[in-house]
């Protein structure tokens, strides 16, 4: 069921690795890599917990080791990523790939003498895809360089096939060329390296982002606009949804929680903060009741909030709604374990949430805990939280919570006025941590920028700054020129789902 394989001297990374991947039938557990030395797993494109299982002591090797060839649950998981492995080991680390890019070298080497290997190898760090020669064999140093042509040792590989993608919009400053920093690795995905925009696919009629969240070598990106490191195999941990209680906003949590059970393929339980300081929250017993029923089997409680906090959340200056957006950060300090999601009652669920919460449970084993948001890809778009989506694996660590009771009184001691409070909080703090993840890609927050776009590639659309579909006014934003109309395509599925609600649940 498992194989053990560890790197050699100086990070080798042998080709057993890639023969094990091969096989199809056995998981490659392997020592984890740490600082610069992740270079040589990052060259061959492995991934920790989609192509690879990692241990760092004999008591995590040992845990492992007993989870996956010992407990049921996990045998889902090791299947998965056996054939995520192998069909890495097929596209990128076959012997024929390999032989083709030593050759090319060999060839370079006996045309232009050393000089000649000493460039290409220059070359190949310079592109980013081009491995070390490391002594190690054909297999164990590095991998071909997708559609920039660099092989394992620096050297120039064969050209990739004819690509079916093209180049948009460029988003980085850094130069997008098609067959050096984007190209195609199949039919179904491109690469991206050094750079980011927003890319199409031959027959593709969307385009989609790729080269977010900014800050990695190169990504892999599915011409349907999916994140393709979003993996839907494990087993889910408890969920629960968090949002603020609203009379206001009573219309949009129903049509929001009905969302949530109808479209987002997670059973969570739904938490809505109150506090007699926000008057807002203090919902009547017949709109809790609309609430329930809207939600169905998704159980829904009301959590009154921290007192103190509370009243240091109304001494910020900002719009009316201060203390209100401000109920948000509750959920960092949630103690009960599991998935948390916030999501803000102006919100609508319109595809499954199921990949995010994988990839948001796989992202915390993996590395160390992050919050994660999600925003549209833009001109110029960076690691900046939209606190309308939220996402994180509870209890959230001390360290950060001390960090934001700290930010949080310092607002409170500004005299400046805060247009956003929650934004302006958040930002000023999860980023400091490094604990900020923003996705480009989820399309779970703001709203399709074209009136006629569909939304069949959203997950969750947003009525930010725009007037709401039951008639509320913007709550935020005030000030600021209105940003205008939410495509007809949102209006239309909020109002189905509105439609179907009241059938099911007729207003009292």
């Amino acid at each position: 069921k498992v194989w053990l394989a560890t790197t050699g001297p100086a990070d080798l990374v042998g080709t057993r690795y890639s023969e094990i991947m091969a096989t199809g039938t056995t998981l490659c557990v392997c020592n984890r890599l740490h600082g610069n030395a992740t270079a040589a797993y990052a060259r061959l494109g492995l991934v920790e917990g989609r192509h690879v299982v990692m241990f760092d002591s004999l008591e995590e090797f040992v845990e492992v080791v007993t989870n996956y060839t010992r407990r049921p649950e996990y045998e889902r998981r090791r299947l998965a990523i056996i054939r995520r492995a192998q069909a890495l080991a097929r596209r990128r680390l076959s012997w024929r790939q390999v032989a083709a890019s030593v050759d090319a070298v060999l060839q370079g080497v006996a045309r232009g003498g050393r000089g000649a290997l000493r460039e290409r190898r220059t070359t190949g760090r310079r592109g980013g895809g081009g491995g070390k020669a490391s002594g190690g064999g054909a297999g164990g140093g590095g991998v071909e360089g997708g559609g920039g042509g660099v092989g394992p040792f620096g050297g120039n590989a064969p050209a990739p096939a004819a690509c079916g993608v093209s180049l948009v919009s460029q988003h980085s400053f850094a130069r997008c060329a098609l067959g050096s920093s984007f190209g195609c690795v199949n039919a179904t995905h491109v690469f991206v390296r050094g750079c980011r925009g927003l890319f199409r696919c031959d027959g593709g009629a969307d385009g989609f982002a790729c080269g977010y969240p900014p800050g990695r070598k190169e990504y892999e990106c599915g011409c349907d606009g999916r994140a393709d490191d979003l993996p839907e195999d494990d087993t889910l941990p408890e969920c629960t949804v968090y949002s603020s209680a609203s009379q206001a906003f009573t219309p949009g949590l129903e049509v929001l929680l009905a969302s949530m059970r109808r479209r987002s393929g997670l059973a969570c339980s739904a938490v809505l903060y109150w506090h007699p300081l926000v008057p807002d929250s203090m919902m009547t017993a017949a709109q809790l009741d609309r609430i329930k029923c809207a939600a169905g089997q998704l159980h829904v409680s009301l959590a009154r909030a921290d007192d103190g906090r509370v009243r240091r959340y109304a001494a910020v200056r900002g719009p009316s709604a201060t203390a209100q957006s401000l109920l948000r950060v509750e959920t960092l300090h949630e103690q009960r374990g599991g998935l948390a999601i916030w999501l803000d009652a102006d919100m609508l669920v319109v595809g499954s949430l199921r990949p995010i919460a994988h990839a948001v449970l796989r992202a915390t084993r993996q590395w160390r805990w992050q919050l994660h948001g999600s925003q549209l890809a833009a001109p110029g778009a960076y690691n900046y939280l939209n606190a309308g989506f939220m996402a994180f694996r509870a209890p959230a660590p001390a360290a950060l919570l001390r960090a934001v009771d700290a930010q949080l009184d310092k607002m409170v001691g500004e005299a400046r006025f805060h247009p956003t409070p929650s934004q302006n909080l958040l930002n000023d703090v999860l980023p400091l941590g490094g604990w900020l993840t923003v996705h480009y890609r989820w399309k779970a927050n703001y709203r399709p920028q074209a009136t006629n776009e569909s939304l069949a590639r959203w997950r969750v659309v947003h009525w930010q700054g725009l007037p709401k579909p039951w008639g509320s006014p913007i709550q935020f934003d005030q000030g600021r020129k209105q940003q205008g109309m939410a495509p007809p395509s949102m209006g239309e599925a909020w109002a189905a789902e509105h439609a179907e609600l009241r059938r099911q649940c007729p207003a009292q």
